[in-house]
């Protein structure tokens, strides 16, 4: 008895940190314990997690935070009242909830069963008229099934999907003439990112190709790779314009482009984060001697989106729209 109330009570104390709903909130405890074999009964339990599992849990359950947080800095650039609003890979479904909260009708696909039932759950615990759809961004024809939108988010899903390319000529033909897509993509030449990645901790596995960072993956963790490709900044940016899109890079929400004088204090912590790995020791050499090179000849702005900037973020619009999309 005395167990189960300590876990009552750490399950209300989690709602009120991250501004969740019971039916969530229990649902998301249960899987972790299971998933990973933990206990999670009380504060005390949560703060004694892994640092790796303490990134997945508080992820996951701080999405309404960061949902909220994303709609307020997009109404910058478009208004949600009335709008018709897209969330691709939604997830854990905080986003979809925020925006309704603005007045928006909302729609979210996932492709992933359960992260589609959690997202579910949370949005049953708002009370909100959200529609939820277990579904690939990649379907042929999803215009078709789901409409046009004034609004589209992609939050860390680009580098997930088997094809990025037809991601973005999906989300290209999904959005209204005058709407607006988001997109946050992570950077795998971000120096915090080589030391760390910000999946699964580990050294250097975003200078991988796909088949050995499955292999370097595989020996860390039983759980599925479920990492694409990684593609570097000038890639993405041909993709969007193929994909028929005008993009705008701007400043990260949660991560701004670090300065130039954090150069060398990132590098003695890559430098100590290092790990000697036949799969790794070649393109991390590489990496380093690009690196320098790049110092030399890249303007500042470009070495920092290259090496500093954890998350790209881009604003996108159909090409044949000028300006921000109001």
């Amino acid at each position: 008895m005395i167990r189960l109330i300590w876990s009552k009570d750490f399950a209300r104390l989690l709602q009120k940190r991250f501004g969740t709903g019971k039916r969530f909130t229990r649902a998301y405890i249960d899987y972790f314990e299971s998933e990973h074999g933990l206990s999670l009964e009380s504060e005390r339990d949560w703060n004694g997690l892994s640092e790796t599992h303490r990134m997945w849990f508080d992820f996951a359950l701080s999405t309404n935070m960061r949902g909220r947080d994303l709609i307020r800095y997009l109404e910058r650039y478009k208004r949600f009242r009335q709008a018709r609003y897209l969330d691709i890979g939604c997830g854990y479904g905080g986003f979809l909830i925020a925006a309704a909260r603005r007045g928006a009708s909302c729609v979210g696909i996932e492709p992933d069963s359960l992260r589609a039932g959690f997202s579910r759950q949370n949005v049953a615990d708002s009370g909100l008229p959200i529609e939820v759809h277990e579904l690939d961004a990649l379907e042929p024809g999803i215009e078709q099934r789901l409409g046009s939108f004034d609004v589209i988010t992609c939050n860390d899903v680009a580098e997930h999907v088997a094809s990025a390319p037809q991601l973005l000529a999906n989300i290209r033909r999904l959005m209204n003439p005058r709407g607006l897509a988001y997109f946050e993509i992570p950077n795998p030449q971000c120096l915090e990112f080589v030391a760390k990645d910000g999946h699964f901790g580990l050294f250097g596995i975003t200078l991988l190709d796909r088949a050995d960072a499955i292999r370097y993956h595989a020996e860390h963790y039983q759980s599925e790779y479920d990492v694409g490709d990684y593609w570097r900044l000038e890639q993405y940016r041909a993709f969007f314009a193929v994909a028929g899109l005008k993009v705008k890079l701007i400043e990260p929400l949660h991560h701004p482009v670090r300065p130039i004088s954090d150069l060398d204090p990132l590098l003695g912590e890559l430098d100590r984060s290092r790990v000697s790995h036949p799969l790794l020791d070649a393109p991390f050499a590489a990496y380093r001697e690009s690196l320098q090179q790049d110092r030399r000849d890249l303007s500042e702005s470009d070495f920092r989106n290259r090496y500093l900037c954890k998350f790209w973020t881009f604003l996108a619009t159909p090409q044949e729209t000028v300006g921000n999309g109001q």
